[in-house]
């Protein structure tokens, strides 16, 4: 849905693991829907999801679609030499570009070393009350308090942290041209937010920002699972490429997720140290349910849970996969009362499944089937709605990423994750 960042969607796999994806036309639904049924529970030992277990048809993590507006903050840090000044500027493009497309407030911070400061609002409305001399004369960290600020009416608000990062005596920082950012201020200013958060720090060490910014409705990415892990980190590069690129569409719905672009660029971070013969040094985590424990992409082969948590733990990943970043030429666009309508069904979904194992089999089939009737006949609707199909993106190419790395850290102890 254009101008509008949350477009849900539902965790089940059609045709590979995943969402679930439906026949075009009314007289296919039942073909359809037994061919889904039996793609997602057919063969497979492991239950479909470990998603949270207190699945509430009438509540969603982040705000419904109701097309209120959304402020996506992309943040630039020091590059500390010209080849990840480079590589973080043209990711900070794509998401710029991502966001412009999809109709969203769009703030830019960064200073590049020996330039002069820079705010820029990318749809030349000021992110803060400021006059530009004004804002110029602020340091990168003061501009990124008040872009926060200024995002705190309500909206939902995406916050994208591009480049290095420190974990030294217990304190996780984002490396920015003066004063660098800890986890705890960011804490501090997210607090006032009264829309859902997007929070992804694509820089070293920035697992150790998890905890301190998981809270509900939040989906939390961090390219490192803990602060130990201070070398430069890959992954935000691999997660800037997916933004362009269909091939990321893990599920085969038409569009790309939240949680399939997490997937993707964690395997091509996996895929670039396994080609250089190189010890991992990064290890990517998604928090979307607030319990401040990440989960890593090992925990999914395609769009499937695999594994099982740890006892009490939800696998994480329910909500960015119904967050859309961009739809493919061949997706369905929802309306917003039409977003509504399917959050409902996809909760009603997620909550059954979670029920599987305490109701008789035919009760329980009985009941996925109505579900999923309901689910395909609203499809139908959308698709008859939408009138002009979706453009494919037109998205810079982020470049590959320095070969070596110039960052520095200290060490910590491994921050929480599934079954660790």
């Amino acid at each position: 849905m254009e101008g509008h960042a949350m477009t849900w969607t539902t965790p089940g796999p059609a045709p590979a693991p995943g969402r679930w994806t439906y026949p075009r036309g009314r007289n296919q639904i039942a073909t359809g829907v037994f061919v889904a049924i039996v793609l997602l529970f057919g063969g497979f030992g492991l239950a479909p999801t470990s998603w949270a277990q207190d699945a509430d048809p009438e509540r969603t993590s982040l705000r419904d679609a109701s097309g209120d507006p959304v402020t996506l903050i992309v943040v630039v840090g020091a590059g500390g030499a010209v080849e990840y000044e480079d590589a973080f500027r043209r990711a900070a493009d794509a998401w710029e570009q991502l966001g412009q497309r999809r109709g969203w407030h769009v703030v830019r911070i960064e200073r590049g070393q020996g330039a002069g400061p820079s705010v820029v609002a990318a749809d030349d409305a000021l992110p803060i009350d400021l006059p530009r001399s004004a804002q110029d004369s602020l340091t990168p960290k003061e501009q990124l308090q008040q872009a926060i600020a200024s995002a705190s009416n309500g909206d939902e608000t995406w916050l994208v942290l591009i480049g290095h990062g420190t974990f030294a005596r217990n304190v996780a920082k984002f490396n920015l041209v003066g004063p660098d950012l800890s986890a705890k201020e960011l804490s501090q200013w997210v607090e006032e937010l009264a829309g859902g958060l997007v929070f992804i720090n694509c820089s070293s060490a920035s697992g150790a920002f998890l905890p301190e910014i998981s809270a509900p409705n939040r989906i939390i990415v961090t390219a490192t699972r803990s602060g130990s892990e201070y070398n430069y980190a890959r992954f935000g590069i691999f997660l800037a490429q997916t933004l362009s690129n269909i091939s990321a569409d893990l599920d085969h719905d038409g569009d790309v997720s939240l949680l399939e672009a997490f997937l993707a660029a964690s395997r091509q971070t996996e895929r670039f140290y396994a080609e250089q013969a190189r010890l991992a040094t990064e290890h990517a985590m998604l928090d979307d349910n607030g319990d401040r424990v990440g989960t890593t992409a090992d925990f999914y082969r395609g769009m499937r849970v695999v594994k099982k948590p740890a006892a009490g733990q939800a696998i994480d990943g329910a909500s960015a996969s119904r967050v859309v970043l961009f739809h493919g030429p061949q997706g369905i666009v929802f309306s917003p009362e039409l977003e509504r309508e399917r959050n409902r069904i996809e909760l009603q979904l997620d909550a059954l499944r979670n029920r599987k194992a305490s109701m008789r089999e035919d009760e329980y089939w009985d009941a996925l089937e109505a579900i999923l009737l309901e689910l395909a006949a609203l499809y139908d609707r959308a698709e008859q709605q939408q009138a002009v199909p979706p453009e494919p993106l037109d998205l810079p190419q982020v470049p590959e990423t320095p070969a070596n790395s110039a960052n520095g850290g200290a060490t910590s102890p491994t921050a929480p994750s599934r079954g660790e």
